[in-house]
């Protein structure tokens, strides 16, 4: 009986005052080939997905994507993969835009949103394919796709054959964002392939990024630790100088 009225007085002191629970986190994403969407607005539950499905011009394509919200610092990681179907030619591109709203972590404000990307292409016949990542981070919470602050567009060409591990640039590529409470964060992802001349259905390729949200720290106190090796080494020679002196 007493634990019943301790729940009905937590009640109704939320009630009083207006406490309402967090906001239920979530992703939601659409797959574009030559920029027709080949899906809906796709909105699944928890903090990562992946997807697989053929386009027009791809026989396969993989997406996929996960987050970890953190005190110590919030990723977002998104990973699309495509390859282009037999008898396919010329140049296409498969896109996915994503977005994940209601963040609360990191607290602190402002944020600092840094962005890495990296790409393979296998049997690519020329060098007219291209990677591109781009994120942005919203204030306002939105569920829109690429809106917000971004630090731009991140990208890198095919060379001709088989390569990994090639970086998108520029680098470093990182914005700073207000946090007032919650935010979101938005991702464009995208590969051009090229099915050559015969489209043989071999040219491949991948592109993931990430973007990891944290608090940066506040410049005197970057400032004070970094002079403390200095502080100290003038601290030694003022007592040295003083002992010769003394001698």
């Amino acid at each position: 009986m007493y634990r019943f009225k301790s729940v009905l007085a937590a009640l109704a002191v939320a009630v009083t005052f207006g406490v309402t629970a967090p906001a239920h986190a979530s992703y939601s994403y659409t797959i574009f080939d030559d920029g027709v969407a080949q899906t809906a607005l796709v909105t699944p539950v928890g903090n990562n997905f992946v997807t697989s499905l053929s386009t027009t011009h791809f026989q396969i394509t993989i997406a996929s994507s996960f987050t970890t919200p953190n005190q110590l610092g919030t990723v977002l990681n998104t990973n699309l993969q495509g390859q282009l179907d037999v008898g396919v030619t010329g140049t296409h591109t498969i896109k996915i835009e994503l977005n994940y709203n209601n963040y609360v972590l990191p607290v602190g404000t402002p944020l600092l949103a840094n962005n890495a990307a990296s790409a393979t292409f296998t049997n690519s016949p020329s060098t007219n394919g291209q990677a591109t990542f781009q994120a942005w981070g919203s204030t306002a919470n939105s569920s829109s796709f690429e809106t917000g602050t971004t630090a731009g567009q991140m990208s890198v060409g095919s060379p001709v054959g088989t390569a990994t591990g090639l970086v998108l640039g520029p680098t470093p590529n990182s914005f700073l964002f207000t946090n007032t409470g919650s935010y979101s964060l938005s991702q464009t992802l995208s590969l051009k392939l090229d099915g050559g001349t015969t489209g043989p259905g071999t040219a491949a390729g991948q592109v993931q990024g990430t973007t990891t949200v944290t608090v940066p720290a506040p410049a005197g106190l970057v400032l004070a630790l970094t002079g403390l090796p200095v502080l100290g080494g003038f601290g030694w020679l003022r007592r040295r100088n003083s002992a010769a002196l003394a001698a």
